[in-house]
């Protein structure tokens, strides 16, 4: 009775914690074939965003500084996950322009102020090709924190 007592405690503990442990956030939208795309602006510093070993690295972490426009270009396939967050951070001293979009096809175009940043969540469900493109209007250096990782 001992036994049958403490595995039904077990199993209700483990049944109930599971939820919790395996959540994640997840994009929740109207969803097309070709993705879905949704824009976060923080001013928080998020130096301690964490990255688990199970996610795929779609632009390893970069530190930009300079003058000339940064473009990245990753494909993101479902089976490695179908969410994606592409993370920049402005810290220069001017408001830089981003032009984001699958296939570089009709981009979604943002600024950034100097000392903000931004966070765009991706969601697919079928491979595609997405590119980055970072640059600013007055020709300043710019100074930029840079990465991408999809779960």
């Amino acid at each position: 009775m001992k036994r049958l007592m403490c595995f039904g405690i077990a199993t209700s503990l483990l049944l109930s914690l599971s939820s919790a442990a395996f959540a994640q956030d997840s994009i929740s939208a109207n969803q097309t074939d070709i993705g879905y795309v949704k824009v976060i602006e923080n001013t928080e510093n998020q130096d301690g965003h964490v990255i688990t070993p199970f996610d795929v690295q779609l632009i390893n972490p970069i530190h930009h500084i300079g003058k000339g426009a940064l473009e990245k270009t990753f494909t993101m396939d479902p089976r490695n996950g179908q969410d994606a967050n592409v993370f920049i951070k402005n810290n220069g001293s001017s408001t830089v322009y981003i032009k984001f979009g699958i296939d570089g096809k009709d981009p979604l175009e943002l600024s950034l102020e100097p000392g903000k940043q931004k966070n765009i969540q991706v969601y697919t469900q079928k491979t595609n090709s997405y590119k980055l493109y970072i640059y600013n209007k007055d020709g300043s250096s710019m100074d930029l924190q840079v990465s991408a990782r999809q779960f």
